[in-house]
């Protein structure tokens, strides 16, 4: 277990009181001096704190669902800047460097998924509005009785 200023850092829930110290002290600093304000908190470490404003509590961070449009923006900053989560969210209004990183991973995830199904990647398509949707082609093939479905 680490020690800072004699509290042993924990991990557990934050409790309510926790937070109103950390906006407190956030209000009182500002959100960069995450050392000085976990000396407030028992318990809690500076990387804790910053991680709970970012996440939970600063209210310019967007927790709404992604757009379309945000997540071709991420594609592309992402190709552009590689795994730089702090500089992509920097071009993302109201995106956290979490967010944006948590976002790209779900979008791969789920990228891998079409490739099965539609036999294409859209990651490596064209990220703009404007592209052409990717031609799918369908092959044809006889499958025993036992799998064959009907369709309606």
């Amino acid at each position: 277990m680490s020690h800072t200023c004699n509290h042993p850092i924990v991990k557990r829930k934050w409790s309510p009181e926790e937070d109103r110290i950390l906006m407190k002290q956030i209000k009182e600093t500002g959100p960069l001096m995450w050392d000085q304000i976990a000396r407030h908190i028992p318990g809690r470490s500076g990387k804790q704190c910053k991680e709970r404003w970012i996440t939970v509590l600063d209210p310019n961070i967007n927790r709404q669902d992604w757009s379309a449009e945000e997540d071709s923006r991420l594609l592309k900053f992402h190709k552009m800047y590689g795994n730089k989560w702090a500089t992509i969210s920097s071009h993302m209004k109201g995106r956290s460097s979490i967010s944006v990183k948590n976002r790209f991973k779900f979008l791969k995830r789920h990228s891998a998924r079409r490739i099965r199904t539609f036999g294409y990647d859209p990651l490596e398509q064209q990220e703009t509005q404007e592209s052409p949707a990717p031609e799918i082609c369908f092959e044809m093939i006889e499958l025993p009785a036992h799998m064959r479905i009907r369709l309606f």
